[in-house]
């Protein structure tokens, strides 16, 4: 191969080898954050007045009620639906890389009926017909009537602190956002003991807890979800910035050299030629 092809080739490997080295963005700013997503919509239903809607109420009611049909008590359950925008989530762009670490269910319990030893284990379900509507949803309407197969169960004490015994949901926000959806309903649902659903059918009782109708008293009581994330931003070094500056002028001056090579009579020869005469002195 004529040895003018090899010298531009060898400038524009050099060029590419320099391009390449640069094109792995460096990480230089790390940081663990944290973010707020307030619930959208919520709402709750009750099995003992199956077509009545709450979607209006200040506080969401989670647990069992107990109630007397022809002098017999009937035990009946209650239930809180809220749901959450997962666009809403931190997203990652051209200039920072975000990685979802935990996310937290926050919620603040307002009143407690009839609680045995101040215990309340709340279970929490994924959910995702998202179609209901606050002001429509009741207990005969109520989406995922099946839920009670993969909730997740957490014990509390009452006065419940959420920094003391955090919900964490991680793993079933981050399989709704594996499927791409845009939105995710939690129904949560209680016992007033902490020996499972069979005693809490026994031992009713009830805990309330702020919805999004009350978000003009107390913001920050009302359900949303506690999102820990971590966010690096990706930013080139002066160094680096040089040497892309440097791979693209080796290129572009190779190319140039070229084109002359090709249309005024191999510069490079000639160049070669009075660099050897020189020597010759």
């Amino acid at each position: 191969m004529n040895s003018t092809y090899l010298d531009f080739l060898l400038f524009v490997l050099l060029g590419l080898f320099c391009i390449d080295y640069v094109s792995p963005v460096s990480i230089s700013a790390y940081a663990e954050l944290s973010s707020s997503i307030n619930v959208s919509s919520d709402s709750y239903v009750d099995q003992d007045l199956p077509e009545k809607n709450f979607g209006s109420e200040s506080n969401l009611a989670i647990g069992w009620t107990n109630s007397l049909q022809n002098e017999t008590p009937i035990v009946k359950q209650v239930l809180s639906y809220l749901k959450f925008d997962l666009d809403e989530f931190p997203q990652s762009n051209e200039e920072t890389i975000t990685t979802v670490d935990a996310v937290y269910l926050d919620i603040s319990i307002n009143e407690t009926w009839w609680l045995e030893n101040n215990k309340h284990s709340l279970t929490i379900y994924p959910c995702f017909e998202n179609y209901w509507i606050e002001e429509e949803l009741t207990w005969d309407t109520r989406p995922c009537q099946d839920y009670l197969e993969n909730g997740v169960r957490y014990d509390l004490d009452v006065p419940y602190i959420p920094k003391d015994n955090p919900i964490d949901i991680t793993e079933m926000i981050m399989n709704a956002r594996n499927q791409n959806l845009s939105e995710i309903t939690l129904i949560v649902s209680g016992c007033s003991t902490d020996k499972g659903r069979i005693d809490c059918q026994k031992n009713p009782g009830l805990v309330w807890i702020q919805s999004l109708e009350n978000m003009d008293q107390n913001t920050n009581q009302i359900p949303k979800l506690d999102v820990r994330y971590t966010a690096e931003q990706k930013t080139v070094t002066t160094f680096e910035l040089m040497v892309f500056i440097l791979a693209v002028v080796v290129i572009i001056v190779s190319i140039i050299l070229f084109i002359q090579y090709i249309r005024r009579g191999q510069p490079f020869r000639r160049w070669r030629i009075r660099k050897q005469k020189t020597s010759k002195f």
